[in-house]
């Protein structure tokens, strides 16, 4: 299995539109003349692609892979699965046609069939990512501050409010943290009835702001006007999935990956969780695909569902 957040600095729709002439496209073609290469020499069975939602799949991945795989792919966000983050991106996988068998609906249905299994009302807002304990909290604004040329004395609690956007922020952040101020007064009534996130980083109209976790990026400050501060770089990686708090479950474990992070700059961080890829949302797509997916040589007996009895699946005995 081999799986790719291929380069998407050409597609991305905030970016500079280069597509087919960004630099990006050469590692791209060098990975996808790999995955044409190892299935021929049946060295692979099947790869995962995640990358931005305006990637042309099908001349970019499908005709080029035609005579070596079966690609199926969807465009949507970790939205869709009710994890408060936007980010729409397009997920896409292929199998090798020598080794494995698609066996589950028409290519232009799978990305219905998939909503219909993972697909969720969205019940959280971006508020519920802003989980890490007051000292984290505390310390990463002491770094951010001296970056800036302030120091910022021991405390019990963390700075919030302007109070801590003049000790972090740019004149930048003020002046979109006003920007964004206004626009949450003439869209929430009664006042301060939703959440409402932005990017100071970005000002109104470049980055989608209000009650989810805004598109991560590779820089950035996001604030939360409820909590009245920015995110700290391990909330940033928390908004992707991992279980980095353990404040935010009593079921799963912390990630392995947890203490590895901790010890990266802010910085890093946002690098890391901007291209970064959504865990919630990419790791249901791989479940979905490898329960729709058999071995070539597979000597089980099933009965294939028609194209025509798609619509109608429901039962769990038709499933």
């Amino acid at each position: 299995i081999n799986i790719a957040g291929v380069t998407c600095t050409g597609w991305t729709e905030r970016g500079q539109q280069r597509r087919y002439g960004d630099k990006s496209q050469r590692p791209h073609a060098v990975w996808r003349a790999e995955r044409k290469a190892w299935a021929e020499d049946g060295a692979e069975d099947i790869f995962f692609m995640e990358c931005s939602a305006r990637f042309p799949v099908g001349e970019q991945l499908e005709k080029p892979l035609e005579p070596t795989h079966f690609c199926v792919s969807i465009s949507n966000d970790a939205v869709c699965t009710a994890w408060p983050n936007t980010r729409r991106r397009l997920l896409a996988a292929g199998l090798n046609l020598r080794t494995l068998r698609w066996v589950g609906p028409p290519a232009d249905k799978v990305e219905e069939h998939y909503l219909s299994i993972f697909g969720r009302r969205q019940s959280l807002d971006g508020d519920a990512l802003f989980n890490a304990p007051d000292t984290d909290v505390r310390c990463e604004q002491q770094a951010l501050a001296r970056l800036r040329g302030t120091f910022l004395a021991d405390a019990a609690s963390p700075l919030q409010g302007q109070a801590l956007l003049n000790a972090i922020g740019t004149p930048t952040h003020r002046r979109n943290w006003m920007s964004y101020d206004e626009l949450r007064s003439k869209q929430q009534q009664p006042p301060n009835s939703k959440a409402f996130i932005a990017d100071l980083d970005q000002a109104p109209g470049f980055n989608r702001s209000g009650e989810l976790w805004p598109s991560q990026v590779t820089h950035g400050l996001v604030w939360s006007w409820a909590h009245q501060r920015a995110a700290t770089g391990m909330e940033h990686i928390g908004a992707l999935g991992f279980h980095v708090f353990p404040a935010t479950t009593t079921i799963h474990a912390m990630s392995p990956w947890a203490s590895i992070l901790q010890d990266l700059s802010f910085r890093d961080k946002r690098i890391l969780s901007g291209n970064g890829i959504n865990l919630a949302h990419f790791g249901s797509w791989v479940l979905y695909v490898l329960s729709h997916t058999v071995r070539a040589d597979c000597s089980m007996n099933f009965r294939r569902i028609g194209t025509h009895d798609w619509d109608d699946v429901g039962s769990d005995e038709d499933a």
